[in-house]
């Protein structure tokens, strides 16, 4: 991951070879090479060489007068076995262990608990099982953990909330089960929670709004319940927020608003949001993307806020039940009225298919191909402006040979591709402006 070769750039320390390992130390990293099963980059790391363990071991490195070893980087070596020798902890002076994408098993031992200087844990894409050790707590100076891709299972412990100094956090695809520890808003200069596709669990701790520097909160695909917290609102750094795929409910805070530096907002696939989409959203000047897809219980408009955003450049809105007599804002039909449109000029994918919309969108400004996925064309039996149609030359999604192309004599300059489908089998309609 960038942020963890960022992590070895500002820790890497190596200096001139001035003295060697004390056999002890080197012994310790024998030990550990045996305990993963397999040699990958470690097969010169033996007993009778142990003097040059600083300078020609590989994924080794010390500190400056070679006596403590401060880093190793172990990843991608085909190990097969444990992290299980209990030796490690007397590594006191490691800062950065790597053994990433490799096939280990078993669990994480408690020892790591005893590095009180490690600044960078990277245990991803191995077969790892067990839970979370709490001794992680201990780790005073850890800042980069990452087991992300793993089988890790339990509870996330609450005492990593006492890692004061935690920045990353990327649990990603495992089996985690439980509830949020509250305790992880004491971590005050935690940035980014990576959760997805695990198992956790009840409602989302109104403590996370002590999170100042959180700028990346990724919980999709869990079982979350509950509502949204307002709290978020206090998070002022916070760039991405994607709690899509839980069971959470309610209706989207008008709070959400104040986030000023939000860039994505990922609220898909929630079994129980209902209300309208709060006109707030449109306050959210950095938005590029808003997605809101498959949450049948939200009902009314589109404001008109949320099409003036300068930089959208995603709005997904599949299944939204538009119950208003206007589900989208008139200015979507009136170009020579609507300004907020032609200041949509990063827009890219505008998706509306599973809608009850009763007229169709008008052809975009922006010069590049639009992906407008919408309702089956037999939805718009009227059509507000003279906008000619022609099949295209070649196929414009996998879906298209499922199509019907229609043609219309040109009556305007603006011409656009459109593949149309059966009324009975919806598809998606590409919309492509052409020279004349």
């Amino acid at each position: 991951m960038m942020e963890l070769m960022i992590w070895l750039i500002l820790l890497s320390t190596l200096g001139s070879s001035t003295a060697s390992l004390n056999a002890h130390k080197a012994g310790v990293l024998v030990a550990l090479k045996r305990s993963l099963l397999g040699l990958g980059n470690t097969s010169d790391w033996t007993v009778e060489n142990s003097d040059r363990a600083c300078t020609d071991w590989k994924g080794v490195i010390c500190n400056s007068d070679d006596s403590e070893v401060v880093e190793l980087h172990l990843a991608g070596n085909g190990f097969t076995g444990e992290i299980s020798s209990p030796a490690l902890g007397q590594l006191t002076s490691l800062r950065v262990l790597d053994v990433s994408k490799n096939r280990l098993v078993g669990s994480l031992p408690a020892e790591l608990g005893l590095l009180q200087s490690l600044q960078a844990l990277d245990v991803s894409g191995n077969r790892l099982t067990g839970s979370l050790p709490r001794d992680l707590g201990n780790c005073s100076a850890l800042r980069f953990l990452n087991a992300q891709q793993n089988q890790l299972q339990g509870p996330i412990p609450p005492q990593l909330g006492a890692l004061q100094r935690l920045e990353i956090l990327v649990l990603d695809n495992n089996r985690l089960s439980g509830s949020l520890p509250p305790s992880l808003a004491n971590c005050s200069k935690l940035q980014e929670i990576w959760l997805t596709s695990n198992g956790v669990e009840g409602e989302i701790p109104q403590e996370v709004g002590f999170m100042q520097e959180l700028r990346v909160f990724f919980v999709e695909r869990n079982r979350l319940e509950g509502l949204i917290p307002p709290a978020f609102a206090n998070c002022s750094s916070l760039e991405l927020l994607a709690l899509g795929e839980n069971s959470l409910g309610g209706r989207i805070p008008d709070e959400l608003g104040r986030l000023e530096n939000l860039v994505a907002l990922s609220l898909y696939s929630l079994q129980w949001l209902e209300g309208p989409i709060p006109p707030e959203i449109g306050n959210n000047s950095k938005l590029e993307w808003f997605d809101i897809n498959g949450n049948s219980l939200m009902h009314g408009s589109i404001p008109v806020s949320l099409l003036q955003l300068p930089h959208l450049a995603t709005l997904q809105l599949f299944g939204f039940n538009n119950t208003s007599d206007r589900p989208v804002p008139e200015q979507l039909w009136n170009m020579t009225q609507l300004e907020s449109i032609a200041r949509m000029a990063k827009l890219r994918s505008l998706l509306l298919h599973g809608n009850q919309l009763s007229r169709v969108i008008p052809a975009p400004a922006s010069p590049e191909i639009i992906d407008m996925s919408l309702p089956p064309l037999a939805t718009f039996p009227n059509f507000p402006y003279s906008i000619s149609w022609t099949a295209p030359s070649r196929p414009l999604s996998d879906s298209f040979n499922d199509c019907h192309g229609w043609t219309c004599p040109r009556t305007s300059s603006r011409v656009v591709f459109l593949a149309a489908s059966q009324a009975v089998t919806p598809c998606s309609y590409w919309i492509y402006p052409l020279t004349s």
